[in-house]
């Protein structure tokens, strides 16, 4: 493979995270939009036939907590919680054998790419802000829900591997979901199911789990 392209997630970030990115967001979305007008906000105020900013922020908080990652609802929270990244309230938990796994397929050649919920800023926000340091640097494009589409789509990974100017059989996708491996391997690519500490247990497939980036081969 010359490239990998690599969920967030469950894969490269422990999931501990999410529960960060939540509670701070219920702490502090009241107060962020406040006095802003926000075209999301006023959508749902009007859906839900209220003016309180403390219920829109709990119905967000509480649709991505259910899995609803709709990229307005992760694009709100990304704004919400983007200062605390740089104060460093929050700091993404990278597992250990991440960073020098990038490193090691960097100087092999690959291209590495990431493809996660949100957008390519949101992408680049946590990972610049790991416990690893900055990791951006290691990676050639970012790809985001909001611009590419859902991850359960093997067209959406076709059109990737047109923006990366491979085939998809050049590349391998890295993570934890069953769904959007399928997806990957309907579009051609190469896949590896990545199983971390602290994920939801994955359901029988045809997958062979690996638990660190140390037992991927590109």
């Amino acid at each position: 493979m010359k490239n990998v392209l690599i969920d967030i997630m469950g894969t490269m970030v422990h999931t501990d995270l999410i529960k960060t990115l939540d509670v701070c967001f219920r702490q502090n979305g009241e107060e962020y939009i406040k006095d802003k007008e926000i075209k999301l906000v006023n959508k749902l105020k009007k859906e839900l036939k209220t003016d309180d900013n403390k219920e829109i922020v709990t119905y967000i908080a509480d649709q991505v907590a259910s899995r609803n990652l709709n990229p307005n609802y992760i694009a709100l929270m990304g704004e919400v919680n983007d200062q605390l990244y740089h104060d460093k309230t929050i700091v993404a938990p990278t597992f250990d054998d991440v960073k020098p796994n990038l490193e090691n397929w960097k100087k092999q050649g690959a291209g590495l790419y990431v493809f996660s919920n949100g957008s390519a800023e949101e992408q680049q926000t946590i990972l610049s802000h790991t416990k690893h340091g900055n990791l951006v640097k290691l990676f050639n494009d970012f790809y985001g829900t909001n611009d590419v589409g859902n991850k359960y789509a093997a067209d959406n990974y076709k059109k990737i591997a047109d923006r990366i100017h491979a085939a998809p059989s050049e590349i391998k996708f890295l993570s934890d979901v069953l769904k959007e491996l399928d997806a990957a391997d309907k579009a051609g690519m190469g896949v590896e199911l990545i199983v971390r500490p602290g994920n939801k247990p994955v359901q029988a497939n045809n997958y062979t789990p690996k638990t660190s980036f140390y037992d991927v081969k590109i």
